[in-house]
């Protein structure tokens, strides 16, 4: 996870902080680890879109799972 200096805190666009007064920023994958492991420190409102963001930025350039068959015949 790189560090954050203020001025670097400051540069940041204000949709890269997920929680309440930009707290928790999530501009990448080493923060979005350190955002989950602290996601307990977060007011109850804010847990979901932290995670969510998290999760996503961890998820990011995956390689979507298959479909399994089952999901392939549901559609028709």
């Amino acid at each position: 996870m790189a560090k954050l200096n203020a001025a670097a805190r400051r540069a940041l666009p204000a949709s890269t902080f997920k929680g309440p007064g930009r707290s928790f920023p999530i501009p990448d994958k080493g923060h979005a680890q350190a955002a989950l492991g602290r996601i307990n420190n977060a007011p109850a409102s804010a847990r979901p879109r932290i995670r969510a963001a998290a999760e996503a930025m961890l998820h990011k350039g995956k390689k979507a799972k298959s479909p399994s068959l089952s999901q392939m015949y549901a559609s028709k």
